[in-house]
């Protein structure tokens, strides 16, 4: 994709304290301000700055603004950058070819007297920074979405990102929303949470629309802004472990008469499917006519707003047309290789021959799994599963032709839902080598076997092997904390093995959950089946492994299953 526009933009400087320890607090005045090092981009004829990232040739990451640091943990930082360009920048502002609305990398070093020095940048192919949070792209409807700010609270990683509409005079623009994004994989697949989010109103002056976030003492602070450099700083603020929760609101309101403040509370009432990946299910929150992000509309249609036509609530989505296709869709974030069901409501004219409700690959790809209908005179499910296969984005979608003049259909009530198995690539079919490459990943000796024929299913398991030490496969997996759960797998071993371990911990190798020791070989794939509470933890990890203590060990594994009790 080519951009011909160039962004006005002031410059941005963004201020951080770099694996430092923190100073008594003080007013201090800057003095020598000078450039250390270049950290993105390739060195121009004559500069003599070091640039140990080499971003051009290693990421193609050509220029980009921004450079957004926080503490991930692990000794490590996550920066992360806003519109990126690679081969065909202009070299003057944000314009070019190789367009990402963001893209994030890591770091672990500490000492910057010489420079910032990446470990590594998310990627979505060899030498390519991925774009981790999707945009549509289309001036006055979503042109980008960029982070404004990220935190970082046990295992669990959030971004502040605001949905640019149209980017204005220098320092000015407006913004569809604000929401905040989580991962629970180190920062390589990201989750826009579909009720953590602040919808603009009308005269585009939402004050949460720009952030920075702080924790302290027990709390994540959100100093925000309305859209653009310009309006007041508000401030709110949520226990580390609730960013994403739907609790009790109590907030403050001004009344004009008797011109005073009051202390308020509302109930907030989690959505009927709380773990629905979409956001405005039921098209409630849609402001405008015809539609408004995170909807989007293909040929004729938009919401029927309070007209009395909607299957719950007041509002509802419609596409209708005299002559080719109509539809409503959004884009999601999905975890790669990993399968989902696809549920709505529709009803459709008597005339309506050709409707499709279903999922696709972003950008019009290939159907992942699709529903047809005719006329449906009354609100009607239907509900699609699918698997993800390589895509980390997909695109649901509801529509007709109209092959008999005018047509239409009405949506509401959708949800797309994670399958019961929270294991990505269970079976080990998706792997591409024989090297465990994400979201497994291999501790001592471990890897792949594809096309071996040693699988208990399919063409691929996965194996451990070596002489001495530990060795074993493991996976993060996201799961809603204080829930029980089940972790299953088939396994089998080596003659000689005696001290293998199948369970649950915490990341990073923290307290076990639950496990079961394997103190005698497994001939032949053996079911194994470990029940655990997910404790305080969004994410756990999974693992399958055994200490070689007896000479040339191994173990396989394959089928792998979390599923909520």
């Amino acid at each position: 994709m080519r951009c011909t526009t160039t962004w006005k933009r002031v410059v941005v400087v963004q201020a951080v304290w770099l694996l430092g320890g923190a100073g008594v607090a003080g007013a201090v005045t800057p003095t020598n301000v000078t450039k250390v090092a270049r950290v993105t981009g390739a060195t121009p004829a004559g500069e003599l700055l070091p640039n140990p990232n080499q971003t051009h040739s290693n990421y193609e990451v050509y220029g980009t603004d921004l450079g957004i640091v926080w503490d991930k943990g692990g000794g490590e930082v996550f920066v992360l950058f806003g519109d990126t360009f690679g081969a065909g920048w202009c070299g003057n502002g944000g314009c070019g070819g190789g367009w990402r609305s963001n893209v994030l990398a890591r770091s672990a070093d500490a000492t910057l007297s010489n420079g910032l020095t990446f470990t590594t940048m998310v990627q979505d192919g060899t030498r390519h920074a991925k774009e981790i949070l999707p945009s549509r792209k289309v001036d006055n409807d979503e042109m980008t979405v960029i982070p404004t700010a990220g935190v970082t609270v046990g295992s669990r990683h959030y971004i502040h990102y605001m949905s640019v509409r149209h980017w204005g005079d220098p320092g000015q623009w407006i913004t569809n929303h604000a929401g905040i994004a989580y991962s629970d994989d180190n920062g390589q697949s990201w989750v826009k949470h579909a009720s953590a989010r602040w919808v603009n109103n009308a005269t585009w002056t939402n004050p949460f629309q720009m952030a920075a976030m702080v924790k302290n003492g027990g709390f994540v602070y959100l100093f925000a802004t309305p859209n653009g450099r310009f309006g007041n700083v508000h401030l709110a603020r949520v226990p580390e472990g609730a960013l994403l929760d739907i609790t009790e609101l109590y907030f403050i309101s001004s009344q004009w008469t008797p011109y005073n403040t009051f202390l308020m509370r509302a109930s907030l009432t989690a959505d009927t499917q709380g773990d629905n990946l979409l956001s405005e299910p039921g098209f409630e929150t849609q402001a405008a006519t015809p539609t408004m992000a995170p909807w989007y509309l293909t040929g004729g249609g938009g919401i029927d707003r309070a007209l009395g036509s909607a299957r719950t609530g007041q509002d509802n989505g419609f596409v209708r047309g005299s002559s080719g296709w109509s539809a409503l869709k959004q884009s999601v974030v999905v975890q790669p290789y990993t399968d989902y069901t696809l549920k709505g409501w529709l009803r459709a004219s008597p005339n309506t021959s050709r409707g499709s409700f279903g999922v696709r690959a972003a950008g019009n790809g290939p159907i992942l799994g699709e529903s047809s209908f005719g006329s449906l005179t009354a609100w009607t499910e239907r509900s699609v599963t699918f698997n993800s296969g390589a895509n980390s984005v997909v695109e649901v979608y509801g529509g007709v032709w109209a092959d008999a003049g005018d047509t239409w259909a009405q949506l509401d009530d959708v949800s797309l839902i994670r399958g019961a198995n929270l294991v990505a690539q269970a079976s080990f079919e998706q792997q591409p080598s024989g090297t465990a490459t994400s979201p497994w990943y291999a501790l001592g000796n471990a890897g792949i076997d594809r096309g071996l024929g040693f699988a208990r299913t399919g063409a691929n398991n996965a194996w451990v092997r070596n002489n001495t030490g530990w060795n074993a496969l493991k996976q993060e997996v996201a799961v809603a904390p204080n829930t029980r759960y089940t972790l299953t797998a088939w396994v089998k071993t080596s003659a000689n093995q005696s001290d293998g371990y199948f369970g649950a911990r915490g990341l990073n190798n923290g307290p076990v959950l639950n496990e079961t020791h394997l103190t005698q070989a497994l001939g032949n794939y053996t079911r194994l089946s470990v029940a655990f509470d997910s404790g305080a933890n969004h994410a756990v990890e999974v693992y399958a492994g055994t200490w070689a203590n007896a000479g040339d060990t191994w173990l396989q594994v394959d089928d792998v299953a979390v599923t909520r009790d």
